[in-house]
This record gives structure tokens, C-alpha cells and sequence, in this order.
């Protein structure tokens, strides 16, 4: 099933709530991409019969400079702050600790 209530709040989250904090775009508001809209209105809009998020893990490839930090580093910010699931957890993995640092510091 698909909860366009639960992926337009997702997609509220980024666009209204967050900033860009690195770059030419800093401060500026986060403005999805289209592949990025996709991402968080599939990830956040699919649910079960009960209501619940379907999507428990994301894998994504794609190409250097494309936004992949920042999206991660929100998608993270919305699930701690703003998914409503009490006791969640956050992991972010990478292949090494200054890799992993870019998210955390982004969020």
C-alpha cells in the first residue's frame, strides 16, 4: 500500500525543515532532487496493512556529487526526530571512519 499522507510529510521534513550546510547552496533550503524525491516518497509512503513502514534498510549507488551525504544525513535526521517510531535506531555505515564522519557531521 501507499500513504501519500506519510510521503508528502517525509517530503515537508526536507523541504521546509532542513538546510544545506556545505557548498555553493549552504544555508539555502533542501530542494529534493527527483531521484531523491523518489527515494523518500517510496521509502516513507510505502507501508503494510497495518500502516507500518515497509522499508527497514536503503542501499543506494549512485554517481559521485549527486546529493547522496545530504539525503542520507536527513533520511537519518527524519527517523531520530520526526518518524514517530519510539527507541529507533540510526545506523550509517562506510568504508572507513572519515567516510562515516560525513554523514554525522552533515546532520
Amino acid at each position: 500500500m501507499f500513504s501519500t499522507e506519510r510521503a508528502d510529510r517525509a517530503e515537508r521534513f526536507f523541504e521546509k525543515l532542513l538546510t544545506h550546510v556545505k557548498g555553493e547552496w549552504a544555508g539555502q533550503s533542501f530542494a529534493l532532487l527527483p531521484w531523491q524525491r523518489d527515494l523518500i516518497r517510496t521509502m516513507f509512503g510505502t507501508v503494510d496493512d497495518r500502516g507500518i513502514r515497509q522499508y527497514r534498510r536503503c542501499y543506494v549507488e549512485i554517481p559521485r556529487k549527486n546529493g547522496k551525504t545530504s539525503v542520507a544525513a536527513g533520511i537519518a535526521l527524519y527517523l531520530l526526530f520526526a518518524d514517530g517510531e519510539e527507541g529507533g535506531e540510526i545506523y550509517s555505515a562506510a568504508s572507513d571512519r572519515d567516510q562515516a564522519a560525513l554523514v554525522f557531521d552533515i546532520a
